[in-house]
């Protein structure tokens, strides 16, 4: 399986502030059984983002500040993205390999979902991308989620 058209729409949505279509095509997505893939290319749309923002080199302070404007920005629903996760998640994916894979083992799907999106949605916005830019971050990122899934299938 790879990541379709659906997808990418509904990823695409999700960029651009459109929650209308986003939450109709993720709703689709559930009903037809095939939302995994989406948090497969949400993930990696995580994983691009974060090597932009923060490579070549990138330091702990700005991970810890990035997470704590990405959190005061969203006022109450600060307490929702648990900083040490989202801190992780990011120094995971910009190659910390102090960072171990099972420390987030433990961590429920949402609260690893919220961490992503949210500062998905910073790290995107940040980037000041125009839509040649945007669609040109969907590709990177649809590339890399579908590596990943043939790499899993070839398992």
């Amino acid at each position: 399986m790879i990541v379709n058209d659906q997808h990418v729409t509904a990823l695409r949505s999700f960029l651009l502030d459109d929650y209308e279509v986003w939450s109709q095509k993720i709703e689709n997505l559930i009903a037809s059984d095939n939302a995994e893939n989406y948090g497969i290319l949400i993930h990696a749309a995580f994983t691009r983002a974060a090597y932009r923002k923060f490579s070549p080199s990138w330091s702990l302070p700005d991970v810890i500040r990035f997470v704590g404007e990405v959190r005061s920005s969203v006022g109450a629903d600060a307490r929702e993205i648990d900083a040490l996760v989202a801190e992780k998640l990011l120094r995971q994916s910009i190659g910390d390999e102090s960072v171990k894979a099972d420390e987030l083992a433990g961590v429920d799907v949402q609260t690893i979902a919220t961490a992503e999106s949210t500062l998905l949605l910073a790290m995107v916005h940040d980037a000041d991308l125009d839509e040649v830019g945007v669609e040109e971050f969907i590709k990177d990122a649809t590339m890399h989620a579908n590596k990943w899934l043939a790499a899993r299938e070839a398992e």
